[in-house]
């Protein structure tokens, strides 16, 4: 009866005032004043007054039924036949937290930031805000997109709405598991504030969403460690370690679990058992290789067929090219006779000559034995274009008679021999031509840049061999913009979602580049043309080799993109440009590079004291449309629906 008074009360007062106030100044206060005029605003408009009280952490709220319901299973259920509940508790929502639902109720918007999205995004849930504009999708939206520029900063607001922010929607979980995947290890200072009943909770889901368990132990190891592992009873150890699934994780972390005094006895005894089984496997497929032979035969066998057709391809050309051949030759051999009858007709009309009269001057007969071919490696195989007889000259098979008379052998020299050679020689023109060209490019010498005598060697395995081998065309997916506008991010997302359907990819990064290949080259821009130019030389090989290369660089300046960009065919140059205005990654600054640019601390840094020159006519633009950011999931789908667009994820 008495709470019955005061909400009489109450609704005495908002009859009067149309806004709100509390049963009592010392157990409830009002609500934000932003939300006054927004609720008097539909009263007027609708003239309906507000109907129901809703009570949370004290603070009451008089609103109209019809807006609460219209967007919350909860309060759905909650306000059926009544006209007051109270919310909070037993649910963790605060006062100023339901005030921003509230107001997205009546104006379906909302003002979302790193440090709001974990309240607002836990109060849609716990409210069920799926109806009608379904603030749980809008939330979600710009929860995966935050996460992949600032889980840092999104992750410190998740824990403090522990364990209602993993229960309902895995926010912290999913923040660790994007800042592995970006590199970042400052979340295990928020780890370490946990109760272990949290972190028990956040390393079970962990459990199930990371296919690799190495980073989840190196997590648990280092919370162990912080918080003294000897202060936690023996059941809690054990229940975080048995989050760890010993079939995931690599032989070297396996080993160095076993041998960490932190881990829980049964996880130990669990990881040795582990390490036997995978030994074991190790050998009996070491042993299956070698026993097995035919299963290497199979795979020859199947190889072969694979290349079976370009070999028959390269028979026929060949066979072709002999054919030709042996007609040539047929002719030539012709003309020779008609030379050799012309010499004989001169030699009968030498009167001074008797023998001549009786035999011819000169002959030559050639008969080819039925057992004559052609030897593969000699001369007139068709490595060699010419052709060797596989038989001796015998009487019986093969006769060669030559019958010189009444002229000196030097006579014979000067005619016969000549004549002969140049028959030959008309005969393996194409031959000698081919020869002669190959040793002239060999003594040629050759300049690349300061070497002399360089040459290109082929190799019979081309790019269209290895794309079909990997069912994808080598390409480069070259990712610019400028410091902080995503490059990396999306470049990890990338290659992640085109290694889920079975691509082969390889990321060039800008940063890790300059600590081994290019760690002699400063920021000057000739230093900085040398960097792209030798990150863009990578490139083509790594899309020769048929692969997926994504190139995530800066790369401030566009002669040097249209330097690599030459430097492959058409077509396997994908310039991707991420437009993010240089206002929105200044205040990004993930690696705090900006402050010390505008500070003066770093010199020709691209947007503040260099320029940035975007691309003319690239072939995706990902731009920040208003004040919202692309996703990281939407992006992926732009450059991946190109991709399967023009065929390059299918040989």
């Amino acid at each position: 009866m008495r709470a019955l008074k005061q909400f009489e009360t109450i609704e005495t007062i908002y009859e009067e005032e149309h806004s709100f106030s509390s049963p009592s100044p010392s157990s409830s206060s009002s609500p934000p004043s932003s939300l006054h005029p927004i609720v008097n605003a539909w009263s007027l408009h609708y003239t309906s007054e507000p109907n129901v009280l809703i009570l949370v952490q004290g603070t009451c709220f008089r609103l109209h039924q019809d807006r609460m319901i219209s967007q919350s299973s909860y309060l759905k259920q909650r306000l059926m036949g009544v006209s007051n509940v109270t919310i909070s508790p037993p649910l963790n929502i605060t006062a100023e937290t339901f005030a921003t639902v509230a107001d997205f109720c009546y104006t379906h918007k909302i003002h979302l930031t790193p440090s709001n999205i974990a309240a607002i995004k836990v109060a849609a849930e716990l409210l069920g805000m799926t109806e009608g504009e379904n603030l749980c999708e809008v939330t979600e939206s710009y929860f995966e997109r935050v996460i992949g520029v600032d889980a840092s900063l999104v992750i410190r607001s998740c824990v403090t709405m522990l364990p209602e922010a993993e229960t309902t929607a895995s926010l912290v979980s999913r923040c660790i598991e994007a800042m592995i995947w970006n590199g970042d290890v400052s979340f295990l200072d928020d780890v370490i504030e946990m109760p272990s009943q949290d972190f028990q909770m956040v390393a079970s889901y962990l459990n199930k969403r990371l296919p690799n368990h190495d980073a989840l132990y190196k997590i648990i190891d280092f919370y162990l460690k912080e918080i003294k592992c000897d202060k936690l009873r023996e059941e809690q150890q054990i229940d975080i370690c048995n989050n760890l699934d010993c079939s995931k994780l690599s032989h070297h972390i396996l080993v160095e679990c076993i041998q960490n005094p932190r881990m829980s006895l049964k996880f130990i005894m669990g990881a040795i058992l582990m390490e036997h089984l995978k030994t074991r496997d190790s050998l009996v497929a070491a042993t299956t290789t070698i026993t097995h032979k035919t299963e290497r035969t199979s795979l020859r066998q199947i190889l072969q067929q694979d290349t079976t057709p370009y070999h028959t391809t390269n028979i026929e050309e060949v066979m072709d090219s002999t054919y030709y051949r042996i007609q040539s030759l047929e002719k030539e051999l012709i003309d020779m006779k008609n030379h050799l009858q012309h010499h004989h007709d001169f030699m009968n009309g030498n009167k001074n000559n008797n023998v001549l009269n009786q035999e011819r001057s000169m002959s030559f007969h050639f008969e080819p034995p039925e057992d004559s071919k052609i030897q593969r490696g000699g001369r007139g195989s068709i490595s060699s274009s010419s052709f060797m007889l596989d038989n001796r000259i015998t009487k019986k098979h093969n006769k060669l008679e030559m019958f010189v008379a009444n002229k000196t052998s030097l006579e014979i020299t000067r005619f016969f021999p000549y004549k002969f050679i140049n028959s030959l020689k008309n005969a393996f023109g194409c031959r000698i031509q081919r020869q002669t060209k190959r040793s002239k490019n060999l003594s040629e010498k050759s300049s690349i840049g300061n070497s002399m005598n360089i040459l290109w060697h082929e190799c019979p395995i081309q790019k269209l061999d290895r794309e079909h081998l990997l069912q994808q065309k080598g390409c480069v997916i070259w990712l610019t913009g400028l410091s902080g506008s995503g490059k990396s991010t999306l470049a990890c997302f990338l290659s992640r979602s085109l290694h889920s359907r079975g691509k082969l990819t390889y990321i060039l990064d800008g940063d890790n580049m300059r600590h081994g290949l290019n760690r002699d080259l400063s920021f000057r821009a000739e230093d900085r043309s040398e960097n792209i130019r030798r990150i863009g030389e990578v490139a083509k090989l790594l899309a020769d080799a048929g692969l997926i290369c994504i190139a995530s660089l800066i790369s401030p300046y566009r002669k040097d993109r249209d330097a690599c960009r030459a430097l492959l065919p058409n077509g396997n140059f994908i310039e991707v440009f991420i437009d993010v205005p240089l206002e929105v990654c200044e205040a990004r600054d993930p690696k705090g590079l900006y402050k010390l640019a505008r500070a003066g601390k770093i010199k020709g840094f691209t947007g503040i004291d260099d320029p940035y020159e975007p691309p003319s006519s690239c072939e995706i633009v990902l731009q920040q449309q208003g004040s919202e950011c692309t996703s990281l999931g939407d992006m992926t789908k732009i450059v991946i629906s190109y991709l399967d667009k023009n065929g390059y994820l299918r040989a």
